[in-house]
């Protein structure tokens, strides 16, 4: 079978090459010599109605610091917020705002990826090489986004680069415990044709030395049976069909072949879990006069194949998404627009452990907003209705406003519901899953004002946040006399404060930024389970109360240096909160140096994670790496000559 898929693959590759090529001679040919501005209308739910939410985008060139690493990766040193995660290359899913790991809404070009099997999506599995934007947008946004947009959204974007000719880059990444990385990119782009072509593999023997807690002396032991293996391709093409029209397909495939390791209380493992995907997305965008639309397609096919010899498991599973999107933009004033859509979904399941083996689900999602902004506020309302056969979803408004009394301050607010249907595990498990469950649903509250001001010819910006999120029937798999079963009963509320504060410098060869950023989070159960529930008020097992992240990079002609520094704060291991995780901060340091001649562009980086050799723990008894090192080089020959 994956023989099959490799040569469907080669197959579709080299057609594609042969199309563009003399599809983007025909162009060249017929093109004038004047240039025409890209289409760019993919991301307008989330540029132009985020008044009163967060937004943090991660720059281009962090980016592309962490394309030899995973996105949990690049979430963990770069931002605040808590990833989860068993040990390197494992599963690793994020926590927004004292949410859980389904809570979190994650769009690749608009197109949902979370598994409709658990309703997460895991972080280790979206390489850094395959994005070129990442947008978080804090809070609840079911209005916008539907189910799963609880805590927040992860958007990823691919951008085309029309006129930029043809380029390479190629990156070779080693590092410690196996680590090597490959990554190749070809990319060519014309007037009204761009290309890309992104093959890339990583792999990791994750054979670090540790402390064994769980013995008697705490003797050092390696990691055993913690081994990854991945590769997958990317291939973008889009197509201006006319100056205010573009045409985009993109399709990605990727294998992951991983070793569970055993937990320090256990023996050892021989379980092993393959993950394998196919994405297909195509779109087509464009404006005219006061209108704009946006009409998608996409589809999804995962597997995962869990193997355990010693227990004599082996479970496949495999889902399928079919999803149609229409989106209509009108803006009869310059103050003034209005925004409708509807989605179709087309959701399969099939796994022995359901009831019948296959499931198969529709769902149907109305939506609509409207903006309204003037010199000094910007409003909007967006409103979602969504129609499942197991149960109507409810109807999930947002309300956000921002207004600028002056130019340097913000103040912004923002009241939303959002919801989270039960997964086909909830639903069809067997035993235990329960077709009369209802949707998770809640409202998020939050106010916050954001300041850009210069100082001594430094830029600043500070930014604070309030926020209460109190989520009903949430869904708790609980257990029974003979098997565990999920119910709705429980309700969270999460609460607290997220700061930032920045500082950008440059002179004439040099640049300075520094940020630092803080997240206090309180998630309680406010629910009770039973009479006797010391689960009642305490805070949520693995959500640290305190998060923050401190990132200094200094840059002088070709040389760089970063350094980044994160802190995690005690987190509970036990709903009694009797049991925890001590507190713990790690250090990542690296230089780069740039060489950019006349043939190519080169980029040197040596990089130290965990610097001081933290001992820490992100999940009870699974140990994380200490020091750690990287040497990454690429290299961009220019072959526009």
């Amino acid at each position: 079978m994956n023989n099959l898929r490799v040569k469907f693959l080669v197959c579709l590759i080299c057609c594609t090459v042969v199309y563009l090529k003399g599809y983007g001679q025909q162009i060249a040919e017929s093109d004038s010599t004047y240039l025409l501005d890209a289409v760019i209308v993919e991301a307008r739910r989330l540029k132009d109605y985020d008044a009163g939410a967060q937004v943090i985008s991660i720059d281009s060139s962090t980016i592309k610091n962490f394309e030899a690493m995973s996105l949990s990766e690049m979430l963990t040193q770069t931002m605040p917020v808590y990833v989860k995660t068993y040990n390197p290359g494992s599963l690793a899913t994020t926590s927004f705002r004292g949410m859980g790991a389904g809570h979190t809404a994650v769009l690749w070009n608009g197109f949902p990826i979370q598994s409709p099997m658990n309703g997460q999506i895991d972080f280790s599995l979206l390489p850094g090489s395959i994005v070129d934007a990442v947008n978080l947008q804090l809070g609840g946004e079911g209005a916008l986004w539907g189910s799963g947009a609880v805590g927040g959204t992860v958007y990823l974007e691919n951008l085309p680069k029309y006129n930029s000719g043809l380029q390479a880059r190629i990156n070779q990444t080693l590092g410690s415990f196996g680590k090597h990385f490959q990554g190749y990119k070809l990319t060519y782009g014309k007037k009204k044709l761009y290309t890309s072509l992104n093959v890339y593999r990583d792999k990791a023997n994750n054979n670090f030395t540790f402390n064994n807690k769980a013995k008697a002396g705490s003797p050092e032991e390696k990691m055993q049976h913690a081994a990854f293996s991945e590769w997958g391709v990317l291939l973008e093409n889009y197509l201006k069909i006319s100056a205010y029209q573009q045409f985009a397909i993109r399709y990605w495939h990727q294998d992951t072949e991983r070793e569970i390791p055993a937990t320090l209380t256990e023996g050892s493992s021989s379980a092993t879990q393959d993950d394998q995907f196919n994405r297909l997305l195509l779109s087509w965008s464009g404006n005219l006069n006061s209108l704009d639309w946006k009409l998608q397609s996409g589809f999804s096919l995962e597997e995962l194949l869990y193997e355990n010899d010693a227990s004599g498991i082996e479970s496949l599973s495999k889902s399928k998404v079919f999803i149609q999107e229409a989106e209509l933009n009108w803006y009869p004033l310059d103050q003034l627009s209005f925004q409708g859509g509807v989605q179709h979904q087309y959701v399969s399941g099939t796994v022995e452990d359901y009831e019948a083996g296959k499931q198969i689900q529709q769902r149907l999602a109305l939506l609509g907003g409207v903006k309204f902004n003037t010199l000094f506020l910007e409003s909007r309302i967006n409103l979602r209705k969504e129609f499942t056969e197991f149960g109507n979803a409810p109807l999930v408004p947002t309300f956000g406003l921002e207004l600028n009394p002056w130019n340097f301050l913000t103040v912004s607010g923002k009241i939303a519901r959002s919801y989270r249907l039960p997964t086909f595990n909830d639903l069809y498990w067997k035993p235990g899953g329960n077709p009369d469950l209802l949707p998770e649903s809640g409202w998020s509250k939050e106010v916050g004002i954001n300041s850009n001001f210069n100082l001594l010819n430094i830029k600043n910006q500070f930014q604070f946040t309030i926020f209460s999120n109190k989520i009903d029937n949430w869904i708790l798999w609980q257990p029974g006399s003979t098997y565990w079963y999920p119910q709705n009963i429980k309700q969270v509320w999460a609460r607290g404060i997220e700061t930032s504060y920045s500082l950008d410098k440059k002179w004439k060869k040099t640049s300075l930024n520094i940020t630092a950023r803080y997240h206090y989070t309180k998630s309680t159960n406010e629910k009770h389970q039973t009479e006797d529930d010391s689960s009642l008020g305490k805070q949520l097992i693995y959500t640290p109360l305190h998060k923050g992240n401190l990132n200094f990079t200094y840059n002088y002609n070709d040389f760089g240096i970063t350094w980044s520094q994160q802190f995690t704060g005690k987190t509970f291991t036990t709903t009694d909160n009797d049991d925890s995780l001590p507190a713990f901060t790690t250090s990542n340091l690296s230089f780069q140096y740039k060489v950019d001649k006349k043939y190519g562009y080169l980029n040197l980086r040596i990089s130290a994670n965990n610097l001081f050799d933290e001992d820490y723990e992100i999940i009870a008894w699974r140990p994380m790496p200490g020091r750690n090192y990287q040497f990454s080089l690429i290299i961009s020959p220019k072959l526009n000559f």
